[in-house]
């Protein structure tokens, strides 16, 4: 999803409208802050016969709370269908800045039990986590993630820890994907008999997409999902998708949506 640090961050406020135990202090404060109300959701707009309510009565505060909320409650669909369909294999995200959408698969996988299906999946989690050091291509678009007055590394270890599932099999890489996703660390990956279940990308950026796509050659078992979050608002997504089914000699089935952003799809050998 390609949007601004500033809205990132306003976007962490609103994650969903009611008290979760696993979450930071920090974020349930800005929920009460800001949103004012718990029923203030997208849901809560919903008549008897799911047609949406007047929303003529509601703040511009409480309007762009209810579309963040959409949003995020479609990626937490997509994660409950890739579990509930899981192929097997390791999970890798390809910008994690918040973590969120890890934490969102660390309970779908929970829920359907799928840590029990394949004991020996790890969660891989990619993301320069608020750190320039190294950086090459992109910078300006980079400097707006800088952030050197705080480690984002270590609250997103804190986030995944304060959720309280399989922190063991969690993997943050921090750095630019041209430093981590090298051939030593695929060859690695590869040597070792594993493969990826799920690929989840969220890099804003072509160049950043090019990067993980080559990474991905040769790394995925059969009925793997990928996931593009820029698949509907950057147009050489797809395209650079489309290319590496073809190279790859894979098929590619188009299974749903998530808001007005991302498309998952499920491949074949």
């Amino acid at each position: 999803m390609n949007i601004s640090k500033k809205l990132k961050n306003k976007i962490c406020k609103y994650l969903c409208t009611t008290k979760n135990s696993n979450e930071p202090q920090s974020i349930q404060n800005s929920k009460e802050k800001n949103l004012g109300s718990s029923n203030c959701s997208f849901m809560s707009l919903l008549n008897e016969y799911g047609v949406l309510n007047s929303s003529k009565d509601l703040t511009d505060e409480q309007k762009r709370t209810i579309s963040i909320w959409f949003d995020f409650k479609e990626r937490a669909e997509v994660a409950m269908i890739v579990a509930q369909f899981y192929p097997g294999g390791d999970y890798f995200e390809f910008g994690s800045e918040g973590t969120g959408t890890l934490r969102n698969f660390l309970t779908s996988f929970d829920l359907t039990d799928r840590i029990n299906a394949f004991p020996d999946m790890r969660f891989y989690a990619f993301d320069i986590f608020g750190d320039m050091t190294g950086a090459t291509g992109d910078h300006s678009y980079f400097e707006s993630w800088n952030d050197p007055n705080n480690d984002r590394y270590e609250a997103a270890q804190r986030y995944v820890k304060q959720h309280g599932l399989f922190e063991d099999k969690v993997y943050l890489v921090k750095g630019f994907f041209s430093k981590t996703l090298t051939p030593t660390f695929k060859k690695n990956h590869l040597s070792e008999g594993r493969r990826i279940g799920f690929a989840f990308l969220d890099c804003n950026i072509t160049n950043s997409y090019r990067e993980v796509f080559h990474f991905l050659e040769d790394c995925l078992t059969d009925k793997a999902f990928i996931y593009m979050d820029e698949y509907f608002c950057n147009p050489d997504v797809p395209k650079m998708f489309s290319g590496f089914i073809d190279q790859q000699s894979l098929k590619s089935y188009y299974v749903r949506n998530a808001g007005a952003f991302g498309a998952l799809f499920q491949i074949y050998r």
